[in-house]
């Protein structure tokens, strides 16, 4: 009788199932991406979520790389499979149209966390939140204010452990070129707001004060890798996340910043990551969100165990290991920032 192959150990997997998004963000590249914006069938996703169950050992399982996962017409079906195979599940969403079914779904199946990237804290900010088409941001906010009142409510009737986390950038290291929570003022006047909504309608709430601050800079309350790290708790089950804003490896700068791509260096991301486009193409981690580092395609090279342990991915991560980079994407997202000299326009621009 032939021996079961080991499950592949990753720390995080990836399955976009679309790659669509109802929003526009200054801080996202989907705003530049030039891949098309498809769902991924139902069948295989399913199929998809019983190939990582079968052959990867996994922290946690997004349903995103690019794209906003609620808009996905079976994704409540999707969620549940993944739920019921045991995956521990992140669901990651901006929170606008993820429906009271799917909702359910999260909560009463034992999904482990909610993020719902708020982003943005007012109308006056709420261009680096922009939604395809008019939208007011107060309309987006009571929909978040929805979501959490529902999710509350449900996570008491269920008597669910699943976390529901509501993220901000944290721009304290890009203004005034970039200001959403750039101090630790705003951060609180976030905190005190929600505090007090949850008290005004009828949730029992907390005060509640920012961490001290952290070595690592910006306000000190960074995402960080313990899930209880870094944020503040407003409610049971509920908290509040300060998340630096990122570049998505060099590919979201502003006009005044050069990269110059390395030609040497090492990255973790392909050996800790498994992440499957809406295509079907995996590539070499979550960062990728061009498509350019393909290792393989489920629709093509069978299951996802041939395409990891397949001579593409090998060669990949074993360049990295010698300290070679293997792409020029990677050269990209490695390479060293700096800040061209601005003009007089610039200066009075940015001033």
């Amino acid at each position: 009788m032939p021996e079961t192959p080991l499950k592949i150990p990753v720390r995080f997997a990836f399955l976009e199932v679309t790659s669509r998004c109802n929003f526009r963000c200054q801080t996202c590249p989907l705003v530049r991406m030039k891949r098309p914006m498809v769902d991924m069938p139902t069948d295989l996703a399913l199929r998809l979520v019983d190939d990582l169950v079968d052959n990867f050992v996994f922290e946690d399982l997004a349903f995103h790389v690019m794209g906003e996962p609620a808009l996905h017409p079976d994704i409540g079906l999707v969620v549940r499979h993944a739920l019921e195979r045991g995956a521990t599940v992140n669901f990651v969403t901006n929170g606008s149209v993820l429906d009271e079914s799917v909702l359910h779904t999260l909560v009463a199946n034992g999904c482990w966390r909610i993020v719902v990237s708020v982003h943005t804290k007012d109308l006056e900010t709420s261009r680096s939140r922009a939604e395809a088409g008019t939208r007011r941001f107060s309309r987006y906010e009571r929909k978040v204010q929805s979501l959490v009142g529902r999710f509350l409510t449900l996570r008491a009737a269920a008597e669910s452990s699943t976390m529901l986390e509501l993220h901000y950038l944290d721009t304290s290291a890009y203004r005034p070129r970039l200001d959403v929570i750039g101090d630790r003022r705003t951060a609180q006047f976030v905190v005190d707001e929600w505090s007090q909504w949850l008290v005004g309608s009828g949730f029992e709430g907390r005060a509640a004060a920012l961490p001290a601050p952290a070595d690592s800079g910006g306000l000190g309350v960074l995402h960080q890798t313990d899930p209880a790290g870094g944020s503040v708790e407003l409610a049971r089950g509920l908290r509040v996340r300060f998340k630096r804003s990122y570049s998505f490896g060099n590919s979201v700068v502003d006009n005044l910043v050069r990269v110059t791509p390395v030609r040497a260096g090492t990255c973790k991301l392909p050996a800790e990551q498994i992440a499957i486009l809406s295509n079907g193409d995996v590539v070499s981690c979550c960062v990728d969100h061009e498509g350019v580092n393909v290792l393989g395609n489920v629709n093509v090279h069978g299951n996802l165990r041939d395409i990891w342990t397949g001579p593409v991915a090998t060669r990949f991560r074993s360049e990295f290991a010698a300290g070679r980079v293997p792409s020029a994407r990677c050269a990209q997202c490695l390479g060293r920032r700096f800040r061209a000299a601005r003009r007089a326009s610039q200066e009075a621009e940015y001033a």
